[in-house]
């Protein structure tokens, strides 16, 4: 049997990704909704508590977003290093870093694929959260790797998410298309086992980002803004599908239960045969 090419995969899950209607880009409006969720903070500074890092520690935080981690780490370590390509997400970080009198976060407004990983240098941890919307994965790890000393640590999902479930049901309904998942852990950690790298994988016990709605029309407010629907057209196949698949709450609303299943890779960083060599990089 031919061996499978987990980066090719992963590129080509992208790709379908993106024409199923399933782009990744970063709206103004929706890095400031994603701000103002308590339970992404309240995740947040509850996994950078329990993060391994020493008071020397220096941290590279891919994709940080509003600094849901980079802001907690920063209490915690030497120095913390953002690098983040929203320009909206790194104007909530850098209020956010006010608001709590952190001084020793570096950020850099640009994609982890154009980063300058001379200029980056080196650190302890590496970190990417939830942030590996990156089409060429493989060559995306071996810079992680690069500029690791002790660990590097991938947040992200094993299985189809929950809100992708959503979108997988109704989509071609809605949109007169089938809705493409986007690439799981398990061609992450393919591709590593493929680099000579031994990772391991760890379960995310307890993470989940339930929402309750007070009403059925608060919760097809939410579908709406799930399927990018502006109109209430389809506001009757949501409501029947809210009924069949969210939790009634006494009160009268509903409860987005989220199912999805949040796994953890992480890895010692080794010297790769590749063009980005780890040993190099830390000289």
């Amino acid at each position: 049997m031919d061996n499978l090419n987990y980066a090719e995969i992963w590129k080509s899950t992208m790709t379908h990704k993106t024409a199923s209607g399933n782009p990744y880009r970063e709206k103004p409006e929706t890095a400031v909704s994603y701000d103002r969720s308590e339970k992404i903070w309240t995740d947040g500074y509850a996994r950078a508590a329990a993060f391994p890092v020493e008071a020397e520690d220096t941290v590279l935080d891919i994709g940080s977003g509003p600094g849901v981690l980079a802001i907690p780490l920063a209490g915690r370590v030497k120095a913390v290093t953002a690098v983040e390509p929203s320009e909206t997400m790194v104007e909530l970080m850098l209020g956010h870093a006010r608001e709590k009198g952190v001084q020793n976060l570096r950020v850099v407004n640009c994609r982890w694929e154009d980063a300058d990983l001379e200029q980056l240098g080196s650190f302890d941890h590496v970190i990417a959260s939830y942030s590996l919307n990156m089409p060429d994965m493989e060559t995306a790890l071996v810079r992680m790797n690069a500029v690791a000393r002790r660990q590097v640590w991938l947040y992200w999902f094993c299985g189809v998410a929950s809100w992708e479930r959503i979108r997988m049901d109704l989509s071609p309904a809605v949109h007169g298309r089938e809705f493409v998942p986007g690439p799981k852990a398990d061609l992450l950690y393919g591709m590593l086992s493929d680099l000579g790298i031994s990772a391991h994988v760890v379960d995310l016990e307890g993470t989940s980002f339930d929402r309750d709605f007070p009403d059925m029309q608060a919760a097809i407010r939410d579908i709406r803004g799930r399927l990018e629907v502006t109109t209430s057209d389809w506001d009757g196949l949501f409501e029947e599908y809210i009924r069949t698949h969210h939790e009634p709450l006494d009160n009268g609303g509903w409860r987005y239960v989220d199912r999805t299943h949040y796994v953890c890779i992480h890895w010692t960083p080794v010297s790769l045969r590749t063009g980005i060599d780890h040993d190099e990089a830390q000289e």
